[in-house]
Parts: structure tokens; C-alpha cells; sequence
């Protein structure tokens, strides 16, 4: 099975502790990643630190599908509901997670850290991100 490993993020700590309780914050990781060779896809993310307290929130990682026109490439066409390989990291978050994005992710995709804020206490883990793509 021939495919290929994207760095999205190194290891980084990530912090949402000081964001409004009930809201939440997005930070796209990167975008514009051509995986219009591929038929399958997974995020995969390593705990290195996790420093989220119980009952404060979380984060979530995920990627959305993107697209952009020849006629205007200025605009990135994408969904916000769209939420492919959620990937969620609270107090009882593994060292290492992996989710299929499924077979229908387009052309193009980006990935996103959301902190999410329940109440009050840290939000933060130093995390790494990979895509990981498959031809077969």
C-alpha cells in the first residue's frame, strides 16, 4: 500500500485555557493539502503533554474539505460544519489517536485545532499532527 506521511504540526503546545467558557476558538494547522491522488486518509495525533483539566473543555482536531476556483483563487471554498477524522483531546486522552477521514474528502483539505471551553481550567496539550495518505 503505497502513500504518504504530511507533517501538519510538530510537536507545539497548544493552549485554549483562556478563551470564554461556553465558546470556542479554531486554528487551521494547515491548509490547501492536495490529496487529490489519494483514496483514504487519516489524522493522526500524538499526546505529548496533556494538560486539560477535567470538566474544562477540550480540543478537537479534524480536517474540512477545500476548494478553490481557477476563476478566483483568492476564496477558499469549504463548509464549517464539515468535520472529517474528529480527533478530541480531554483529561482522558491516549498517547496516540488515528481517525479514517473517510473515501470522499475531495481534492483538497485542511486541518484544524477547535478549543472548547466548558468552564474553567486549563485547555492546553503540546500535540503533534500527521496525515496520513494512502493510494490503495
Amino acid at each position: 500500500m503505497a502513500g504518504k506521511i504530511v507533517l501538519i504540526s510538530p510537536p507545539r503546545k497548544f493552549d485554549f485555557t483562556n478563551i470564554s467558557s461556553g465558546t470556542s476558538v479554531d486554528l487551521v494547522l494547515k491548509n490547501g493539502i492536495d490529496v487529490s491522488g489519494f483514496r483514504s486518509a487519516s489524522v493522526i495525533v500524538r499526546t505529548h503533554v496533556n494538560s486539560v483539566a477535567s470538566g474544562a473543555g477540550s480540543i478537537t482536531l479534524f480536517a474540512q474539505r477545500e476548494s478553490r476556483s481557477p476563476e478566483d483563487p483568492g476564496i477558499l471554498f469549504t463548509s464549517s460544519a464539515d468535520q472529517l477524522g474528529l480527533i478530541t483531546i480531554d483529561f482522558l486522552s491516549t498517547a496516540c489517536e488515528a481517525e479514517f477521514l473517510g473515501d470522499a474528502f475531495g481534492p483538497m483539505v485542511r486541518v484544524i485545532a477547535r478549543g472548547n471551553s466548558n468552564g474553567t481550567g486549563p485547555i492546553a496539550a503540546t500535540l503533534s499532527v500527521d496525515l496520513c495518505l494512502k493510494t490503495s
